[in-house]
């Protein structure tokens, strides 16, 4: 008990529960400036069990990438951004970093936006005969040359969405993209006589408004998706000299009792088109 007495008469007290000595810091040392310490936390799957490692901190480009990724997975898929040579990737990249206008998720025309940096990369863009100042830092409506006709991004609505597609004859090659079904303003998209190969996804159903498509004279291949059917404002449909198997659907050839007043396709794929090739 005299010990105990001592030893708080010099500030020293004693813990009932461990019996170590704990001395009180002053007030002095608490008013000190002390060195900061970085936050350190166990992270990463090569650390030793219980070893501390440093938090990496992220920079503003790569938190918006993060950010920007998290939305378009939600779009695309996660799948498609595994490959940093993808045009998922590349357009990300472009869309996150690359872009000058840093338009952000939840601007109106940010899908938009992406949609086409993905046509632009699935069709190898680098490689167009013209490249229609597409991806320069502008909004997408000012995507085009205008010499005899106005050709790129041929038309967009009064809100400035894109609704007239023109990239005919101008060396693209690649596939088109699924997304493209997410433009929902389209009225017209024009590509034909290039060499875009793999199928027509089934999205492209999904352009309701949608008054005119060629894609004639491409490497198209597989079967014309039924889904065209859903186009009931189609007017121009064309799909010739391309290698399309199966025949065009009955779906499509409905149409022809609504709107559809040209519909071409291989003689051999048709039998309700008003001319064959």
């Amino acid at each position: 008990v005299m010990v105990a007495l001592c030893l708080t008469a010099l500030g020293i007290s004693i813990s009932s529960s461990e019996g170590s000595l704990k001395t009180p810091v002053s007030s002095t040392s608490q008013q000190s400036s002390a060195p900061s310490i970085p936050q350190i936390e166990n992270v990463g799957s090569g650390s030793t069990e219980g070893e501390p490692s440093v938090s990496p901190t992220l920079s503003p480009t790569m938190i918006r990438k993060v950010k920007i990724r998290q939305e378009l997975e939600l779009i695309s898929g996660f799948e498609v951004f595994e490959d940093p040579l993808s045009p998922h990737s590349m357009a990300l990249e472009w869309i996150a970093s690359g872009d000058s206008l840093q338009v952000q998720t939840s601007d109106t025309h940010f899908l938009q936006r992406y949609i086409l940096a993905i046509l632009y990369f699935s069709t190898n863009g680098e490689s167009w005969t013209d490249d229609f100042n597409w991806l320069d830092g502008t909004h997408e409506c000012e995507w085009y040359i205008e010499n005899v006709l106005r050709r790129g991004v041929r038309e967009c609505s009064t809100e400035r969405f894109v609704t007239n597609i023109g990239l005919e004859t101008n060396n693209l090659m690649g596939m088109l993209p699924s997304e493209i079904g997410l433009l929902e303003h389209l009225k017209i998209v024009t590509l034909s006589n290039n060499k875009i190969g793999g199928t027509i996804s089934s999205e492209i159903g999904q352009l309701k408004r949608l008054a005119k498509l060629e894609v004639n004279k491409n490497s198209l291949t597989g079967e014309i998706p039924s889904t065209l059917g859903n186009l009931v404002m189609l007017e121009f449909l064309w799909l010739h000299d391309n290698f399309f198997t199966g025949e065009v659907p009955a779906a499509v050839c409905d149409l022809r009792k609504v709107e559809l007043d040209r519909l071409w396709a291989d003689c051999e794929v048709c039998d309700c088109c008003d001319a064959c090739f």
